[in-house]
């Protein structure tokens, strides 16, 4: 029986090599995005899932109420562990990472390179479960001096040798060629980690950021098994408010403390008036759709197809019913027709994503892999066959099985086919509809990242390399200054304590003249000296610029709009400023630039004169001469850092590595919006190509009585291109709705404007032209009694 099945359904697709190719190569494409995506959602959703006791795992956050505002914070100050961990017994370990050192030179033998890594508490190893090579999780970080190091970092400083040999523990690592550790355990860090480091040091390597109103540390807790998360929460709301005695200058102010589970703090980090508002996972929930829908797609044209087709299948049904074949022996004919086309086209989607998958991955910056071992792959990729087998099959089985014998011999089969023209031309509709959706989304996405990435910031980032925690003594600095600027491709150098484009704001609030004593002000700290505006180009606004001639600057302060603006006076220059126990004045306001990206708005900034606290080199190289700049920052800094590793970036490349994510996004938009293109356009060539086989005499006569090639081809395309006519206006609303959503991650963004909408509608109304007429051009160039001799 089953062999009878399977050769009738080869036949009959073999006879119908149109239709077969169409539904073949729209489901393999509808597969192989649904393939894709399904193993990229899976790695999202595996983020941080591999800690064992995940569930007891949290991150302490804090929700600060000011004016009724409420904002969500992730880091909290240094003393809040001890308390935390010494009088709640719910809490059975605590740990603390951050500190902000995690970029510094490793030294072991003559390997010496920066390598990044964290802070941590002792109980790190044992809160999470980062796969340990070497050593004990309980003591790992329990002395001062001891450094644990990844695989990785152990094969490049001591070679693959040592570490198959267990002979790396108890070797010594200096740090900044100073401070001496030992390696107390080699780690491996999976890659679906949120967390990505090579190193830990202990937190309490870190001996200068102990007090309470320092929020530079990121907190973590296990709970008992039998602790109850919301009861820990009320317990320990009101902690911060009762300790901190930087809290307590500022009586508007209310912080409250809360647990947020860690497994889910990948997916759900943002908060709106500190209550969860999504985060990452409303891009899995976005391209899960859109893979669902893509496949949808493809199911369509399978239906489309096979209903379309049915006047030149009545009479087999016919006869088949006449010599007794059931109702289910029909239906059970076409879902195998149905089974082995999704077969064929899952086999094909396999091949294909083995074959894409190494861009994809470097598309979305992940390794994924198809591992046929695990229970997951497989069974999705069965689910997906039965599925989609199902779907494109189910209502083509049932429509056709159920045709009347007696009107199929009377002659009524066209007549039949056309009761069904209407649920046609809705699935047509729908599939252009999420086509043109999918092209303004990805429009309108590829307009604002290029809005991103060409915005005026408010100062020149272009030309400009920025030289990372640059440790020469202090005496050097002008020395190091004074070589570069006169060598090859040095425009201008300009000493700073961090990015421009990448300035953190401080807990501590300034106070000055005037000051209401309640006003919560928080403001960016930059430390630079007086050539900052030149590198930068940034232009003042009011006052002037830091001379190195006038001592007294080293202690006064430069501001931008927003911060006189947040300060409140009519006239900030020449008012008194402290900021961390510097008291000076004002005597300048630069002109608003961006400090970080576009997604939040313009803060209020001070900038301070301290030469002694800049590690970070900032040098504008002259335009086209890039390469000599280059040259001539590793001449030099042989000569002033022979031990250290040359670590430097451009401003404008690490701008845009900010945005990656958008572009990422972006990319997968265009690929699955082809993709959705392709496949629309496919079943509606698939469509036109019935439409004309069935109307050939038509249109033969109407040929004989006069019509031309011109009304023939408006003929045909006027029914098609009303279809996509109602599609954009469906599309278009829905649309909107999404893309307004996304854009307002964004504080700046493109201003949407009626042709946002009106070129993508007007591409797919193109493409529909040129399939429409490419398919009825052919029918109404030829001769009508060819056509007529064919009936």
């Amino acid at each position: 029986m089953f062999k009878n099945l399977l050769i009738i359904a080869l036949r009959n697709l073999w006879y119908q090599k149109l239709s077969t190719a169409i539904n073949i190569i729209g489901l393999t494409l509808g597969l192989v995005c649904s393939l894709l995506i399904l193993l990229w959602v899976d790695d999202e959703l595996s983020i941080n899932q591999f800690h064992d006791g995940n569930g007891r795992v949290f991150q302490v956050l804090t929700n600060n109420s000011y004016k009724g505002e409420i904002s969500t914070h992730y880091t909290v100050p240094r003393p809040l562990e001890e308390v935390i961990k010494n009088n709640y017994p719910e809490i059975e370990k605590t740990v603390l990472i951050g500190g902000g050192r995690s970029t510094i030179t490793l030294l072991a033998g003559e390997n010496v390179f920066k390598e990044s890594g964290l802070l941590a508490g002792e109980a790190f190893f044992e809160i999470f479960s980062f796969p340990l090579l070497a050593g004990n999780a309980t003591s790992i970080l329990s002395d001062i001096t001891n450094i644990a190091i990844s695989d990785k970092l152990a094969e490049k400083y001591f070679g693959p040798d040592l570490v198959a040999a267990g002979e790396v523990l108890g070797k010594t690592i200096t740090i900044d060629r100073n401070q001496e550790f030992t390696v107390s355990g080699i780690f491996k860090v999976p890659s679906n980690s949120s967390l990505q480091f090579d190193f830990v040091l202990p937190v309490a390597f870190n001996t200068w950021d102990t007090v309470w109103g320092n929020y530079n540390f990121s907190l973590f807790v296990r709970l008992k098994k039998q602790a109850d998360p919301e009861e820990v929460n009320s317990k320990i709301a009101n902690v911060l408010n009762e300790n901190s005695d930087a809290l307590k200058q500022y009586p508007g102010l209310s912080t409250e403390l809360f647990l947020f589970p860690f497994s889910k703090m990948y997916l759900y980090a943002e908060f709106e008036n500190g209550k969860p508002a999504g985060g990452k996972i409303e891009y899995v929930r976005v391209f899960s759709m859109v893979a669902m829908f893509v496949l949808i797609l493809a199911c369509i044209n399978f239906m489309n197809l096979a209903t379309a087709r049915s006047t030149r299948r009545a009479r087999e049904i016919g006869i088949r019913k006449v010599v007794g074949a059931s109702k289910y022996a029909l239906v059970r004919q076409f879902l195998g027709e149905s089974f082995l086309i999704t077969f064929i086209s899952i086999g094909l989607a396999v091949l294909m994503v083995h074959g894409v998958l190494p861009v994809f991955n470097n598309l979305t910056d992940k390794t994924l892999t198809v591992d046929y071992s695990e229970p997951v792959v497989l069974i999705g990729i069965a689910g997906i066959f039965i599925l989609t087998g199902l779907a494109a099959g189910m209502y083509p089985a049932f429509f056709l099985s159920s045709f009347k014998t007696v009107n199929v011999f009377k002659g009524d089969r066209i007549r039949f086919s056309y009761k069904w023209a209407n649920l046609r031309k809705g699935l047509v509709v729908f599939q252009f509809a999420l086509s043109i959706v999918m092209i303004i989304g990805t429009f309108i996405i590829r307009l604002q990242i290029d809005y991103l990435q060409h915005k005026n910031l408010g100062l020149d980032k272009e030309n400009v390399i920025y030289l990372v925690k640059y440790s020469i003594n202090e005496g050097q600095f002008e020395m190091f200054k004074h070589e570069l600027m006169g060598r090859p491709g040095i425009e201008n150098v300009s000493f700073v304590s961090c990015n421009p484009l990448h300035v953190w704001r401080s807990s501590s609030s300034p106070t000055w003249d005037m000051k209401d004593p309640e006003k919560i002000a928080s403001f960016q700290i930059m430390t630079a000296d007086h050539d900052l505006l030149d590198v930068m180009k940034i232009p003042l606004s009011r006052g002037r610029n830091f001379s190195k001639e006038l001592a007294a600057d080293t202690m006064n302060f430069l501001i931008n709009e927003t911060a006189a603006k947040s300060i409140g006076l009519k006239d900030p220059l020449n008012a008194d400023l402290e900021l961390w126990g510097q008291k000076g004045q004002i005597i300048g306001v630069v002109k608003d630039f961006h400090t970080h990206s576009l997604r939040s708005n313009i803060q209020s900034l001070i900038i301070r004169y301290r030469p002694e606290a800049m590690r970070g080199i900032l040098i504008r190289a002259k335009e086209g001469e890039t390469k000599k700049a280059m040259a001539t920052l590793k001449q030099l800094h042989k000569r002033y850092q022979p031990d250290f590793p040359f670590d430097y970036f451009f401003l404008d490349q690490r701008y845009q590595a900010s945005y990656k994510h958008e572009m990422m996004i972006g990319k997968l938009a265009d690929l699955f919006s082809l993709l959705a293109i392709v496949i629309a356009c496919l079943g509606l060539l698939g469509l036109i190509s019935y439409s004309v086989i069935q109307r050939t005499k038509e249109i033969g006569i109407r040929k004989v009585f006069g019509a031309t090639v011109a009304n023939i081809l408006l003929l045909f395309s006027r029914d098609y291109l009303k279809l996509v006519l109602i599609a954009f206006v469906i599309a278009v609303p829905v649309a909107n709705y999404f893309i307004t959503e996304w854009l307002m991650g964004f504080a700046y963004k493109v201003s949407i404007q009626w042709w946002f909408y009106a070129i993508p509608g007007f591409i797919i109304f193109c493409l529909a032209i040129l399939i429409v007429s490419g398919q009825s051009l052919k029918v109404a160039t030829g001769n009508p009694a060819d056509s007529l001799r064919s009936e």
